[in-house]
């Protein structure tokens, strides 16, 4: 609408002037479009990151947490509890008191750990995307994840 105010106010403007300048606003909306585009997908880049990073974080400390809340408990006891894995998961490996959350090679997200304060049985998990449901039971001095 601008455009055409202007055309109309300068109509002493040749044709090739007015395609010149047409041209010209053309190509400054595309350069800005062009920064936008570029802005976005490194928005969601980082954004992607974060969230998995946060996932991965989240889930092990959930995992550790309960571990320790079932060895407080005592002999025999039992907790569930949901976990949710981000999409880079590939799989838990428990050893000791570690808890170390894999993510694919070549997806940019760290591996995760955390350290519990209950002794843990050894076990690899393999995990995949997503809410799962979990447990953690204390028996012989030792907690078992599954």
């Amino acid at each position: 609408m601008a455009l055409a105010m202007f055309f109309s106010q300068n109509s002493s403007l040749s044709g090739r002037s007015r395609a010149q300048v047409s041209l010209e606003y053309l190509g400054i909306t595309a350069f800005f479009l062009a920064m936008a585009a570029i802005f976005f997908a490194y928005s969601f880049s980082t954004f992607s990151y974060s969230k998995n990073l946060s996932l991965g974080q989240d889930a092990v400390s959930r995992i550790g947490s309960n571990a320790d809340l079932a060895a407080s408990m005592g002999e025999g006891s039992w907790v569930s509890f949901d976990v949710e894995f981000p999409d880079t998961a590939q799989s838990l490996t428990i050893y000791n008191s570690y808890i170390l959350m894999r993510n694919i090679p070549g997806s940019g997200s760290p591996n995760v750990y955390f350290y519990s304060k209950a002794r843990l049985s050894p076990a690899l998990i393999a995990v995949s995307q997503g809410r799962a449901t979990m447990s953690a039971s204390f028996s012989d001095g030792n907690v078992v994840i599954g």
